[in-house]
């Protein structure tokens, strides 16, 4: 059985389903383009998971519960 094969298939409703109405707080990467097209995604599957994203800066102490 090859390494790869071990693993299940997880759809991202079932990893983020508990998650939802949830706060959740993000930092994000100010990166290359590729880095904005993750975050981009990242918000619009919070989104599809009934979560809204707050982003925040990490210059200060933020609290939030995910």
């Amino acid at each position: 059985m090859s390494p790869a094969s071990r693993y299940r298939e997880i759809a991202i409703g079932d990893l983020l389903g508990p998650l939802a109405g949830r706060d959740v707080a993000m930092l994000p990467n100010n990166g290359k383009l590729g880095d904005a097209l993750i975050h981009a995604a990242t918000l619009q599957t919070l989104a599809r998971a009934g979560m809204s994203a707050r982003l925040v800066g990490g210059a200060r102490r933020e609290r939030g519960n995910v």
